[in-house]
């Protein structure tokens, strides 16, 4: 008897999700996993290190689920490390990982394995809802076009990627801590497709001890900083910060950028234009703008 696409058993997701006295929003960032449409799924909870005794007993009250591994390590070693922990037991097809404090929204992993199983894409990450400590709406995380990762951290907290994107790319860097996902994103850019989702699909909460306030906005900086420079070259990344400062009409900062771009690779001839029409003075600028338009304007009848 021949099997009808229904009957065709959906690829293995495996979620991996590291915690550290992570009681707080533990329990529900857990029932956000389990409760998924996409029914056929693993979740490998790492606990690096916890001293908190309710992360142990949030872990114990879940651990009933067959779809749920504990990953105990003997003591805290980061992110990224717990992260290679885990992954390092996962069997999935698909492959995601989340945090303690957050949360998916029910389809948000049906929605990404159906784009990864219509081709054309390795790697889909989708847009989220920003939160609050308390779960309220403070903003929304829009996924931007992978180019862009020569700028920052375009990707945002909610992915899925295939397999041969993992067992490819490696092993998170415990060198890159707190830069680690952008780090590995721009691994993965260089050697597979990946594709932005514009559904929101995940809620990421913004609080105190959240990693980027408990070491600083600016020390996270710091670390993409390092990655940029460790990934791109020098001259990829003032032309880009260049343009980008130019879309925003930023222009002094433009010039900046791309005239030291331009010094650095002469040959680079898209930065020409933007970098002339910083060099104008303002008034002229929209005087040209002003007779394009006009000159663009179709005639009446």
């Amino acid at each position: 008897m021949k099997r009808s696409a229904s009957d065709t058993p959906k690829p293995l997701i495996g979620i991996v999700l590291p915690t550290y006295n992570g009681a707080r929003h533990l329990d529900a960032s857990i029932e956000s996993c389990l409760e998924q449409t996409w029914r056929h799924l693993e979740l490998i909870v790492v606990d690096d290190g916890s001293t908190d005794p309710k992360t142990g007993e949030i872990l114990a009250r879940w651990e009933s689920d067959a779809r749920l591994r504990l990953v105990r390590l003997a003591e805290n070693g980061g992110l990224p490390r717990a992260l290679n922990a885990g992954f390092r037991e996962t069997r999935g097809e698909m492959l995601t990982w989340t945090s303690d404090d957050n949360l998916y929204r029910p389809d948000a992993l049906e929605v990404m394995a159906r784009e990864l199983e219509r081709g054309g894409a390795d790697f889909v990450y989708a847009a989220a809802t920003a939160i609050d400590d308390e779960g309220k709406r403070i903003g929304a995380i829009a996924p931007r076009e992978p180019q862009r990762l020569i700028i920052g951290n375009c990707v945002g907290p909610c992915f899925l990627f295939t397999r041969q994107v993992f067992e490819s790319t490696g092993w998170f860097d415990p060198a890159a801590a707190l830069a680690e996902d952008y780090d590995y994103w721009v691994r993965v850019s260089k050697r597979f497709r990946m594709r932005p989702i514009q559904e929101d699909l995940y809620l990421y909460r913004f609080h105190k001890a959240a990693l980027t306030s408990v070491h600083g906005h600016e020390r996270v900086a710091e670390k993409i900083e390092e990655t940029r420079a460790k990934h791109f070259p020098r001259t990829q990344i003032l032309a880009a910060d260049g343009l980008r400062a130019f879309d925003r009409g930023d222009r002094a900062a433009a010039r900046r950028l791309l005239v030291a771009a331009l010094l650095r690779n002469p040959a680079a001839v898209s930065l020409y234009r933007p970098a002339a029409i910083c060099a104008l003075p303002r008034f002229l600028v929209q005087g040209i703008v002003r007779l394009k338009g006009a000159l663009g304007k179709p005639e009446k009848r």
